[in-house]
């Protein structure tokens, strides 16, 4: 199901060696962004996702569709960047044996942990509410035995994901173990990388369109996932993040903004939304990877820079998110599928349910999160970080 100093990949594949407060801070907020995301679609937006509510309010499944479109735009890639740009040093420092064998057990655990215990219930509330389907849960086990028939790695698709990427980026270094970095960043790059981008999300939706899965991965996205680990890794350290100008802010977050309001407005031109959007030879198709090609690269760099210039919290709060952020990201499906589950009965208006949800999601997630790396023991910290 769809359904990304210290930063997302330090957590997930290695104790850091310092933190950087305001990349604590992005990936913490990144990871509740996720929440409102799958919350979203389970209240209006499109996209997959094991529980739905939707309502028959155009103007609501509209505007949380444009919330949840702009999130795919750059979220998820922003957190593969994260993770990249950690991953040259952890291997030079950590050599490929001990890189490879800390990266299987931070991210292969929960990978396997999640698909074991956690998925197969999640599945079960989608068949149930979703599929129609009137057995029990031991019933649906006899169905879809976990594992055996079906590897369902829900939200950890990431980790997954993640995981094979080292893994790749582990064979070129012992292929190439001198590659260099390339610190810096200039427009002439960002445009080259939205152009390239746009091309390559079109081409693979004419085979993979959005929605399609491979073996529970939608491939439509990959070329964002791909390309920003490779600018990541291309990039070598965070010097890449501190380097960045500070006056592209504003220009990089009006586009940001360009993109949120083309998507309504791509929706009205077609009078709708329909399958066209999602891939093939359709103009609509190809409008969305525009934007998305334009959104994608801008809208990382806004996060960054309002991170890194812009927003004044304290150093406690960042911390608080960043550590807990892999913890969150891992937790969260099943409390927001049974915090909505709670709420199904009661009649509030989808966007009431979408707000409280949200912040059940919020609170909830972080509480378990943060208990498990409190009390869990030495084991569950080596993993969650």
């Amino acid at each position: 199901m769809e359904t990304p100093g210290q930063n997302v990949a330090t957590v997930i594949s290695a104790p850091p060696v310092g933190r950087i407060g305001y990349l604590d801070g992005v990936r913490g907020c990144l990871s509740l962004l996720v929440i409102l995301h799958h919350v979203a679609i389970t209240y209006g937006a499109v996209g997959g996702w094991y529980y739905k509510e939707h309502t028959g309010e155009a103007w609501v499944n509209l505007l949380l569709t444009t919330f949840a479109a702009l999130d795919q735009f750059y979220f998820m890639g922003l957190f593969f960047l994260l993770a990249a740009v950690f991953t040259p040093a952890s291997l030079t420092r950590k050599g490929g044996a001990t890189f490879l064998r800390e990266r299987c057990v931070r991210l292969g655990i929960p990978l396997l942990l999640f698909a074991l215990f956690l998925s197969p219930p999640l599945d079960y509330v989608a068949w149930v509410y979703q599929g129609d389907f009137k057995g029990s849960f031991v019933e649906y086990l006899v169905l879809e035995p976990p594992l055996l028939k079906d590897f369902a790695p829900g939200p950890l698709w990431f980790v997954e994901a993640l995981l094979a990427f080292s893994l790749v980026y582990l064979l070129v270094r012992r292929w190439r173990p001198g590659l260099s970095s390339s610190p810096e960043v200039t427009a002439g790059q960002v445009v080259g990388f939205a152009v390239l981008l746009a091309v390559l999300s079109f081409l693979v939706r004419l085979v993979y369109p959005i929605g399609a899965e491979f073996w529970h991965l939608q491939l439509a996205y990959f070329p964002q996932y791909i390309l920003l680990f490779a600018v990541g890794v291309r990039a070598g350290s965070a010097a890449v993040f501190v380097r960045l100008n500070r006056r592209w802010f504003w220009p990089c977050a009006a586009l940001t903004a360009w993109g949120a309001a083309m998507v309504p407005v791509l929706v009205l031109l077609n009078g709708g939304i329909d399958d066209r959007f999602l891939g093939g030879w359709h103009w609509q198709a190809a409008a969305i990877c525009l934007v998305e090609g334009v959104v994608c690269p801008v809208a990382c760099i806004a996060v960054l820079l309002l991170f890194r210039d812009r927003i004044s919290v304290g150093q406690r709060l960042w911390t608080f998110l960043g550590e807990n952020s892999y913890a969150v990201y891992i937790v969260h499906a099943p409390v927001c599928v049974l915090a909505s589950l709670a709420l199904r009965g009661i009649p509030l208006h989808p966007l009431g349910k979408f707000l409280v949800v949200s912040l059940l999601g919020v609170g909830l997630s972080l509480a378990v999160a943060a208990s498990l790396r409190r009390w869990g023991g030495k084991a569950v910290r080596g993993v969650l970080g």
